[in-house]
């Protein structure tokens, strides 16, 4: 039969080999975390930089491309206005031709 201090040796022995394994886990687990952060995380970090920049860019050229469609959607503008402008003069010049020859033609006018 076992005596106590027997019983006591084996329990210590038992937690001194539980030490050592979580020990061992835990410095396992910590070589596993420093290489995620010194191997993994810069490269991640580069990934994300470089689809940051991409999508800088992408919105950059759309501002551009909008700001393009702005700039003809004005110019169009004008344009009918100003072609609006030329059809008025034309009216105003018509409708004063056609006032001279009636005017020509008013039996008043003899």
């Amino acid at each position: 039969m076992a005596t106590a201090s027997e019983s006591s040796n084996e329990t210590i022995e038992s937690a001194q080999q539980d030490n050592q394994i979580v020990s061992g886990a835990y410095i396992a687990e910590h070589k596993q975390m420093e290489k995620i952060i010194k191997e993994e995380l810069p490269k991640l970090l580069n990934k994300l930089e470089k689809e940051t920049n991409n999508l800088l860019e992408a919105r950059k050229k759309l501002e551009e491309d909008i700001r393009t469609q702005e700039e003809k959607k004005e110019a169009r503008i004008k344009e009918h206005i100003r072609h609006h402008g030329d059809m008025m003069q034309t009216l105003g010049a018509i409708e004063k031709r056609m006032k001279d020859l009636l005017e020509k033609l008013s039996p008043t006018k003899s």
